[in-house]
């Protein structure tokens, strides 16, 4: 997932990005320094509440003062990407194209098949 956020912020204009994982909510990202744990997890968590309200495999644009966020509702994850506003378009649809692929397909890899799944009802916590 690392290498797949690297390629995102590679993008000229790109200033950090953020994969949220929907079923297990785990968070991956690569953002400035200035985003702290408890921001991170603010983040998350009012990401996950608005792609509940996107249609799936949905973008939605925001603008801010000093930049802009894209947000990319999929199917097992919700991407958000900061960059600033004269971030290079063209070029990160040709980087989008195969990460928020690769994205989905890492996800699911990760997601555990019914199958895989162990008997968890005698464990009980006091």
């Amino acid at each position: 997932m690392e290498r797949i956020l690297s390629d995102i912020r590679s993008v000229p204009g790109v200033t950090g990005a953020m994969v949220l994982a929907k079923e297990s909510l785990n968070s991956y990202h690569l953002l400035p320094a200035s985003f702290t744990t408890n921001s991170i997890k603010e983040v998350g968590m009012k990401l996950l509440k608005l792609s509940e309200k996107m249609p799936p495999h949905s973008r939605l644009d925001l603008k801010f003062d000093n930049g802009i966020g894209l947000v990319y509702n999929l199917q097992k994850s919700v991407i958000l990407i900061f960059g600033r506003s004269n971030l290079d378009f063209s070029f990160l649809g040709v980087i989008l194209k195969s990460a928020l692929q690769s994205i989905e397909r890492k996800l699911e890899e990760e997601t555990p098949k019914p199958d895989q799944i162990k008997d968890l009802s005698a464990f009980m916590i006091d």
